[in-house]
């Protein structure tokens, strides 16, 4: 399972575009294209190049593993 699938990553992202590899023929994400986006939020919450910039990087890659 190289490029396992999540739906929906927020609710108000429809106007986002994403690259078809990217996408599911159904226009689901997948997960790594999911994992770019909650690291982009996360990260946006702090301004220079932390160590919790750099934790919240990984912990945004990480946070689907659990589902």
């Amino acid at each position: 399972m190289t490029n396992p699938l999540i739906s929906h990553p927020e609710a108000d992202d429809g106007e986002r575009t994403y690259p078809s590899e990217q996408l599911t023929d159904d226009g689901s994400l997948r997960l790594t294209a999911h994992n770019s986006v909650v690291r982009e939020y996360a990260t946006r919450l702090f301004r220079g190049p932390t160590a919790q910039r750099r934790f919240l990087g990984v912990a945004a890659s990480l946070h689907d593993f659990g589902k």
